[in-house]
């Protein structure tokens, strides 16, 4: 590791370790050494490096364009291994920098949502990280973050933020897709269902968290101030 990424990533894990703020699982579903992608959902602007604290090697990863528009603040991303991307366009030298990193066997963590998300339901998926899963030939571990939105919170309240990686999509799967749209929609597909299959894993461990999650959003939802005062009192029980 780089020892500006390493001192971000052993300072973060520490403070997690510590304060038991989080914890993790299915880490064994991460190769130790060649060029892979972890495809995760995105709920928070926390996500990167709570994620890339977990994963016990150096890692690389999309960080909307916007970020960097601030000198200091765009070193210091691309000092820990952020590769800026356009989002709303198809930026091509976003998908030649990821694929370069996957050429020299590294990790690469993606949000195939393209944008935060804390809806239930998962967004549909960008085809780009399609296109480049097949261009690199490289194995997708799905991954699945909750309860990352407030990181304090997880301390105060004592329930902590959890990520769990799934089993990868190898690439002998990867190697029967043609390099097209329709080969890039199968791959996006099956991608989202994997992470989706580690979030509801995950929640059936943890059924009240899976409660409160539904409660939460149908009171963000929600214009009734009589029903959200009623899900609210919900929330506390």
């Amino acid at each position: 590791m780089k020892w500006h990424y390493y001192l971000a990533w052993f300072g973060i894990k520490n403070v997690f370790s510590f304060f038991k703020m989080g914890k993790s699982s299915g880490l064994e579903n991460i190769p130790e050494n060649g060029g892979v992608i972890i495809a995760s959902n995105h709920i928070s602007y926390f996500d990167p490096p709570i994620l890339g604290s977990y994963i016990p090697r150096e890692i690389y990863y999309l960080a909307k364009w916007e970020l960097f528009k601030f000198k200091i603040f765009g070193s210091f991303l691309r000092s820990v291994n952020a590769i800026p991307i356009k989002r709303k366009v198809i930026d091509r030298q976003a998908l030649i920098e990821s694929l370069e990193v996957l050429k020299q066997e590294k990790a690469l963590l993606v949000f195939p949502e393209g944008t935060r998300n804390l809806r239930a339901k998962l967004l549909p998926p960008k085809l780009g990280v399609g296109k480049l899963a097949l261009e690199a030939g490289v194995p997708i571990v799905p991954a699945h973050i909750a309860n990352s939105q407030k990181p304090t919170r997880a301390f105060l309240s004592g329930k902590p933020i959890e990520v769990k990686f799934g089993p990868p999509i190898p690439k002998s799967w990867l190697e029967q897709i043609p390099k097209d749209k329709e080969g890039y929609k199968s791959v996006v597909a099956e991608i989202m269902q994997r992470i989706t299959k580690t979030r509801t894993e995950t929640l059936k461990k943890h059924p009240k968290i899976a409660g409160k999650i539904s409660l939460a959003l149908k009171k963000r939802y929600a214009t009734n101030p009589k029903i959200k005062l009623l899900i609210s009192k919900r929330m506390k029980e």
